[in-house]
Formats: C-alpha cells, sequence, structure tokens
C-alpha cells in the first residue's frame, strides 16, 4: 500500500526519481512493480545487491557509504540525475514497521 502510494504522489508531483531506502531488493522490486515514470534510485553499500537490483526494472542503484541521512542521499540524487532546481524527489523506506514516505524539494 505504502509503495503504491509512493507512486502515486510521484506521478502527482510529476516527481523525477523515487529513493527507495531499504536493505531489501524485495522492497525495491515493490515500488518497481507499480512502473513509475520516474527513476528509482537504490542505495546500497552492498555490490552484490546492486547486482541483484540492475535486474529490477526502472532502478538505478547507488553506492553510498554508510551512515549517509536522508539529505545527503537527496543531494547525491540531485547530482547524478542532474535535475534542475525545485524538482521534487519522492523518498520511501525504513524498516519494517517504520516505513516512511516523504517529499523532498531540490
Amino acid at each position: 500500500a505504502l509503495t503504491e502510494a509512493a507512486v502515486v504522489l510521484t506521478e502527482g508531483l510529476s516527481a523525477k526519481a523515487i529513493i527507495a531506502m531499504s536493505d531489501k531488493p524485495s522492497f525495491v522490486a515493490k515500488v518497481s512493480r507499480h512502473r513509475p515514470s520516474s527513476l528509482i534510485i537504490a542505495p546500497t553499500e552492498d555490490e552484490q545487491r546492486a547486482n541483484q537490483l540492475r535486474l529490477v526494472w526502472g532502478v538505478i542503484p547507488q553506492f553510498i557509504r554508510r551512515g549517509m541521512t536522508s539529505n545527503e542521499l537527496v543531494k547525491l540524487a540531485v547530482h547524478r540525475l542532474k535535475l534542475s532546481k525545485g524538482s521534487y524527489i519522492v523518498t520511501i523506506g525504513g524498516a519494517k514497521g517504520e516505513r516512511s514516505l516523504s517529499i523532498m524539494q531540490s
């Protein structure tokens, strides 16, 4: 339900990206299943996990360092995707049972 809400929100705002912050490729795949028109950025510290994520539709794995904040991830996405100022990015993720959804503007 939350993954679908993230995609609906992304489409409504014409957001340029969804950052799926989760340590599980299955969670990222749930976002992808809704086929958003925006890219899905999947932060990971693990090369094997990045390889798994490359196989998921619309997903771009992003290597990160341990302990990066949400704001740092958004800045990284803005830089990598060369987004213009004012572009929207939707973030979704968190630990199981503590999922969150937020909107950020570059």
